[in-house]
């Protein structure tokens, strides 16, 4: 967020900042926000974004729904 390597500030934020995505797409509008929407580009493209976020899949997920 602050810099060209990866933060503590953007591992803070970008759970927050990807739920309000996912549930108020219209708040993030490109013209709007044009840095947020390019951070949010770039934490997107980290490899290790999907193993964090995209986990739908594994079967402990539906497991742990059911609780």
């Amino acid at each position: 967020m602050a810099g060209e390597q990866l933060s503590l500030a953007d591992l803070a934020n970008i759970p927050y900042v990807e739920r309000i995505h996912t549930l108020h797409p219209e708040m993030f509008e490109e013209a709007t926000y044009p840095n947020l929407m390019d951070w949010e580009k770039r934490m997107r493209a980290r490899p290790s974004f999907d193993k964090a976020f995209n986990f739908t899949d594994d079967p402990r997920v539906g497991e742990m729904a059911k609780l």
